[in-house]
């Protein structure tokens, strides 16, 4: 397949999206980094801690090239190794290696540690297998039409705009939805728990009806989903062979100066398409 890839900064500063193609291996995925929603930093030498997260979660994917795995067990390996690095890694003052057990004042909880989305595709098999958990998706673009697959809704737990909250409440409403993360009821996304991989979406396709695949993390999405630029996917599919990942991209950015309330900042994005 040959392939184009685009990963487009957001608005906070630092960009926590990444995009990876391994061609001789026909692999690719997306990982969407999030930090921790509290005051605490626990990996200051990176440029921040989902940024540390989503590196570490694509070195040791990377590692693992060529061992015939399935996607769910690369993706937990990558969890179970990254948990390890942060273990001997992590700088917050009250980890208890640093102090003893019973000084620590306050355990580190989901609204303190990153975490991340991702969509995996491997097309090396007789199959087209994709791997998603949580909202980053994957578009297959078959010859009757396109599906998406996603293990999340796009933008579901994510805090809407309402210009009736002030900045306090906007924040906490953030914060308890954070607070449901990688619990039952709650929702699942790659963090530090393999056993979130259960909970991820894995599809199968037969290569013959495929004629193009989008990887896309959810600052993205919205094209279809909630700004309503494109009615379907196959539309934007259409849109990619005829023009660029960058005019889509233009696209969602215009869509997004024009129309959205300044709280809510521009998303980092990154996109992968792979056509037979």
């Amino acid at each position: 397949m040959d392939y184009n890839r685009i990963v487009k900064e957001g608005s906070s500063g630092t960009n926590e999206d990444l995009c990876q193609v391994v061609p001789e291996h026909q692999l690719a995925w997306v990982l969407d980094g999030n930090t921790g929603v509290s005051d605490k930093t626990l990996f200051p030498k990176a440029p921040s801690d989902g940024r540390w997260f989503v590196n570490r979660i694509n070195s040791h994917m990377l590692s693992r090239m060529g061992d015939s795995m399935s996607l769910t067990n690369l993706v937990r390996y990558a969890i179970r190794e990254t948990t390890l690095d942060a273990v001997e890694e992590m700088a917050y003052s009250g980890h208890p290696q640093e102090m003893e057990f019973d000084s620590i004042d306050q355990t580190l909880t989901a609204l303190d540690l990153p975490s991340a989305t991702i969509a995996v595709v491997d097309w090396s098999g007789l199959t087209v297998d994709v791997f998603t958990l949580g909202d980053s998706g994957v578009v297959v673009s078959k010859l009757d039409g396109a599906s998406y697959v996603s293990q999340g809704d796009p933008k579901q737990y994510e805090a809407k705009v309402d210009g009736n909250l002030s900045e306090d409440e906007f924040n906490e409403k953030e914060k308890e939805i954070q607070r449901r993360k990688q619990i039952p009821g709650g929702y699942w996304v790659v963090g530090f728990n393999p056993i979130a991989t259960d909970f991820g979406v894995e599809e199968k396709y037969y290569k013959d009806n495929i004629d193009g695949i989008l990887l896309s993390t959810d600052g993205f999405t919205p094209i279809v989903n909630e700004y309503k630029i494109y009615n379907k996917w196959v539309d934007v599919i259409e849109q990619i062979r005829d023009t660029s990942l960058q005019t889509l991209v233009n696209e969602v950015r215009e869509y997004e100066e024009d129309n959205q309330n300044d709280r809510r900042k521009h998303d980092d994005i990154a996109l992968v398409y792979l056509e037979t």
